[in-house]
């Protein structure tokens, strides 16, 4: 069984910015136009596009979610637990 992060999650990680900000969006949006869907981006599409696409850093943590080489860090009291690409 894989898990994977929503693409939102990731671009706002990486632009620092929250999940509903428009920079997520257009970059969403656009990855989908450029790409196809979110999950052929997170699981299928080569690095390499994903990198021209929007950027080598989002190339980057996809690849490090697709090796399972993320940070996570465990929820408790009621809270969600997190999931980083980096450090964080």
């Amino acid at each position: 069984m894989r898990s994977f992060v929503p693409l939102p999650e990731i671009l706002a990680e990486l632009k620092g910015v929250g999940i509903k900000s428009k920079a997520v969006t257009r970059s969403y949006e656009n990855l989908l136009g450029k790409l196809g869907s979110e999950l052929y981006i997170l699981e299928h599409a080569p690095l390499n596009d994903i990198g021209r696409a929007e950027s080598p850093l989002l190339a980057e943590a996809i690849s490090r979610l697709r090796k399972g080489n993320v940070n996570r860090r465990s929820g408790y009291d009621g809270k969600y637990g997190m999931i980083r690409m980096f450090q964080g």
